[in-house]
């Protein structure tokens, strides 16, 4: 009997993960996300094509979902969700019925204090959902999202007000240092370079009186034209894929500049506003209090998950976002993948789950939502590992710096 025709999904495979196997615990369950094709051709309206007033002629039709829920019963998935507005069907079960499934070797890894699924093979689907399938998520954890709040080091909690990086925590690859002409030396004496290319030496005090200069939000708002107003009536949702904050720190920061703390709201009952690491925390509550001092009448939304940094996380929070029955007018993200136009292994994004996230932001852009998301702390430079196999410390591995741009914040669909 001949093996039933299938497709490949395209950029799904690794030739290798970066993590240890480990066993997963009795009764695991896998969840994922398909990401269905809209039942007629969305038009091009970032290239300047009408946007489109109806949505619903572009929802998923039975015939669809009713191949996908044939697919996950022959497989023996549970379909836990179907919703064909937002184009999405989860399913359930073990890693050995998934990888039966989608035709590739699932398995649990470790990497530090990360726990994920990957596998090496790609993903393939029967011929049948050839176009009707056009991302699977959550079956690869090696990318993860990141934040890109500089130097934040380790931030104290019932910090009050955030104070600025310190001087010995900006590398000289940083914007910062490059545009003042001044660098920092391995051992933490600054150097400067003046116009005709004389090397002085300052002092800590002057680098940073020269480079660390603080401004207050409604201030850098002045300097950068903000327009004029309070936000009043403005919904302005917020991704937070991670971390939360401290209601006594925002009343502390607010307070230092005249201001009340703005109308928050935690949506997702399932997982509530929960600080749980200083990083992630203070990149939440950092994106709060700009919004709240630029715009201090507008009530911010807090699109809270689950700790998750995955492609699906990322997915489902924008979708969980743009189809809110509280429907925001912008919606802000600080959390970004890097591209990866020459294959690297684990690094970046790949491309179905940027087709699944675009087509959550054209959706987004029909619902008259305007979309930001971070372009990067560090300018256009990722730090990446290379294998080199001939470090001097023997690792080898080596530091670079690359040219990545950063996603979502490079979609058509951002502003």
């Amino acid at each position: 009997m001949s093996k039933p025709s299938r497709f490949v999904l395209p950029h799904t495979g690794h030739s290798l993960v970066p993590g240890k196997r480990t066993r997963p615990p009795k009764g695991f369950k896998l969840e994922v996300t398909l990401v269905l094709a809209p039942s007629k051709a969305i038009p091009d309206f970032a290239a300047g094509a009408p946007i489109p007033t109806d949505l619903a002629q572009f929802d998923v039709t039975p015939a669809a979902v009713g191949l996908v829920t044939a697919f996950a019963v022959s497989n023996r998935l549970t379909v836990d969700s179907c919703d064909p507005s937002r184009r999405l069907v989860r399913l359930s079960g073990t890693l050995f019925r998934m990888s039966v499934a989608f035709d590739t070797t699932v398995k649990l890894y470790t990497r530090g204090r990360r726990t994920f699924v990957a596998h090496t093979d790609p993903i393939s689907l029967p011929e049948e959902l050839d176009g009707v399938v056009i991302a699977v998520l959550g079956l690869d954890g090696t990318a993860t999202a990141a934040h890109t709040t500089l130097g934040v080091g380790n931030v104290p909690r019932q910090s009050a007000v955030p104070k600025a990086p310190s001087a010995r925590s900006v590398t000289p690859m940083t914007p910062l240092a490059l545009a003042t002409g001044v660098t920092a030396d391995a051992d933490g004496a600054e150097t400067d370079i003046d116009e005709g290319g004389r090397v002085t030496r300052i002092t800590m005090d002057d680098f940073e009186s020269r480079v660390l200069t603080n401004y207050a939000v409604p201030r850098i708002g002045q300097i950068y034209n903000f327009p004029e107003g309070t936000g009043k009536g403005v919904v302005i949702g917020i991704i937070a894929l991670s971390g939360g904050y401290i209601e006594a720190d925002l009343k502390a920061y607010f307070s230092s500049l005249g201001l009340s703390v703005p109308t928050i709201v935690n949506l997702n009952e399932n997982q509530p506003n929960q600080p749980n690491n200083e990083i992630n925390d203070y990149q939440v509550s950092q994106t709060l209090q700009i919004l709240g001092a630029l715009v201090p009448d507008a009530t911010l939304q807090v699109y809270n998950m689950n700790g998750s940094l995955s492609v699906d996380a990322l997915h489902q929070a924008f979708s969980t976002a743009i189809y809110d029955d509280s429907t925001p007018h912008i919606i802000v993200n600080p959390w970004v993948f890097v591209e990866n136009p020459v294959g690297l292994e684990g690094i970046g994004i790949t491309g179905p789950g940027v087709d699944a996230l675009e087509s959550v932001f054209q959706m987004a852009v029909m619902r008259g939502i305007t979309l930001i998301s971070s372009s990067g702390s560090t300018g256009a430079l990722y730090p990446v590992a290379i294998s080199t196999g001939d470090t001097p410390s023997g690792s080898g591995m080596a530091g670079v710096n690359l040219p990545y741009p950063y996603y979502p914040a490079s979609s058509a669909y951002h502003v």
